[in-house]
């Protein structure tokens, strides 16, 4: 596989969840007891060429770039291939030319400190226990989704989550963008850009019946569903959740998509939400939700 085909698809295998930029840095190298396995010399030569030990200045428009250098002969030979490890998971990536290259950006990422491992995988294996190398890189990312609003996403999946396990449809309206949220945000919204002139706009769609009713139906037809499916919704708990997708940015709110993840016995239930994100509150715009096998 050429190597810019490689690229193409670690940028389609990259995360759980999606933003438009992010600065930060970049670091390699042993962080804790649980690097042990990672960043070591290894008989295939598989290490992190670049960076090296650096910190890229980078930001919104900007990502980091990331080659991983290791013995071709060794690896075709072994029919192994570069594991990339997201939050999803393993992403299978096949190899035939070194460096291996991966591109860094915040899509998939809420402000604060994260990794990404390689692996290095045997043929017909996708679990990184048996892995046969590995490398790992830190990196920071800022100015996407602050702390204040993560919490606030978090309150407001951990209160849909409510809703569903009671069935409440009340708990889910506490939800809603109201017509008072919108005129409030809307008095916020004071600069004179087209990201605010757009929230706006966007404000006043959302705080509309014909948005509630969609939403209250998604909420009816689930119910119909589990009850289908003979699910005991009442044992539903939160697992975690995450970003999906960093739809706008304007001076009072965030437009973001976020997907979450609830355990109910021996399923599970995905909600992929959009929301409304302020400095108060994160209000639910829209939702679908699947039941996992």
């Amino acid at each position: 596989m050429k190597n810019k085909n490689l690229r193409a698809m670690a940028l389609l295998g990259i995360a759980f969840f999606a933003m438009v930029g992010f600065s930060g840095c970049v670091t390699t190298g042993s962080k804790s007891s649980e690097d042990s396995f990672f960043n070591k010399p290894n008989v295939y030569g598989f290490k992190i060429i670049e960076p090296n030990n650096v910190k890229p200045n980078i930001t919104l428009k900007e990502s980091a770039n990331i080659k991983i250098s290791f013995n071709e002969e060794m690896v075709r030979n072994a029919g192994a291939y570069v594991g990339i490890v997201t939050d999803t998971g393993l992403n299978k990536i096949f190899v035939a030319q070194s460096p291996a290259e991966d591109i860094i950006t915040s899509y998939g990422y809420f402000d604060g400190e994260h990794k990404r491992d390689y692996l290095l995988m045997p043929k017909d294996k996708n679990d990184p226990k048996d892995a046969l190398a590995g490398a790992r890189v830190y990196f920071t990312v800022s100015g996407v989704v602050n702390k204040t609003e993560q919490k606030n996403i978090k309150d407001a999946v951990e209160k849909l989550s409510e809703a569903l396990r009671n069935k409440d449809l009340q708990v889910l309206k506490s939800l809603y963008l109201t017509k008072a949220d919108t005129s409030s945000l809307k008095k916020q919204l004071t600069a004179n850009t087209k990201n605010d002139k757009s929230a706006k706009e966007s404000l006043e769609i959302t705080a509309s019946e014909k948005e509630y009713e969609k939403l209250e139906k998604t909420f009816t037809e689930f119910q119909k569903e589990i009850i289908e499916q003979k699910i005991q919704i009442s044992a539903l708990k939160f697992n975690k959740y995450g970003s999906k997708e960093l739809w706008a940015i304007s001076s009072a709110v965030k437009i973001v998509g976020v997907d979450a993840l609830f355990d109910c016995n021996s399923r599970q239930i995905k909600a992929e939400c959009v929301f409304f994100v302020s400095k108060e509150k994160a209000y639910l715009t829209r939702f679908t939700l699947t039941i996992k096998k």
